[in-house]
């Protein structure tokens, strides 16, 4: 059976760059100064369909989600390790044999990492740690987009098939602002916030509708 790759990520210098789809492994590339290319292959911990991978701002981290499973993998002394975060001890019992990943986002310092699966809620972890700060309600439908703002640290938005783009306060854990995209409450599929952080693109049904983020 042929690989299939789902997912791709880079640090914030861009010299490394992590692939990941159907495979056991993880192929991360080092992109040195000179131009040469080092591979490695990372064995993952969990060997089903990687759901997400997702570098860290300022670290030399990246996390990973499949089965059910989170892993946080770091670069130590020239070699890269994986812990897994207990995530499913935070979902509710009825969940857990269905329990799937959907989306991963540190904010702006990597002082939190926000986990978001099925089960429609949000989990708060500490930074790269294997701390679990909070659980909070995420959407009524499925969610399946976490993206941090640009310029702050404080603020992280999700969006799902509800047609509800929220944003987080990410120091208090609460929800500060909700944006309902649609009329009909039409599924939202993808956003992207601009650079600067003041408006946002939200795309759904063939819409795109753009907002201005206000905070």
């Amino acid at each position: 059976m042929k690989e299939r790759f789902y997912c791709f990520g880079a640090n914030n210098t861009g010299n490394y760059v992590a692939i990941g789809g159907s495979s056991e492994f993880i192929y991360l590339y080092e992109i040195k100064n000179n131009g040469e290319i080092n591979e490695t292959l990372l064995k993952r911990p969990n060997k089903g369909k990687l759901n997400f991978l997702t570098f860290a701002f300022s670290h030399n981290t990246f996390v990973t989600g499949a089965e059910g499973k989170v892993n946080v993998c770091s670069l130590n002394n020239r070699k890269w390790k994986f812990v897994e975060l207990d995530v499913i001890q935070h979902v509710e019992a009825a969940m857990r044999d269905k329990y799937q990943l959907n989306a991963a986002e540190w904010n702006r310092d990597d002082s939190y990492l926000f986990i978001m699966g099925n089960d429609k809620k949000i989990q708060i972890w500490k930074g790269t740690a294997t701390n679990h700060v909070k659980t909070v309600e995420g959407h009524d439908k499925l969610a399946i987009f976490l993206q941090s703002h640009p310029k702050s640290r404080k603020y992280m938005f999700s969006s799902g098939r509800d047609g509800i783009l929220k944003i987080w306060n990410v120091l208090a854990f609460n929800c500060v602002k909700t944006i309902h995209a649609f009329e009909d409450e039409k599924a939202i599929y993808d956003a992207n916030i601009s650079p600067d952080g003041k408006t946002i693109a939200i795309g759904g049904d063939r819409t795109v509708s753009v907002f201005s983020v206000g905070i």
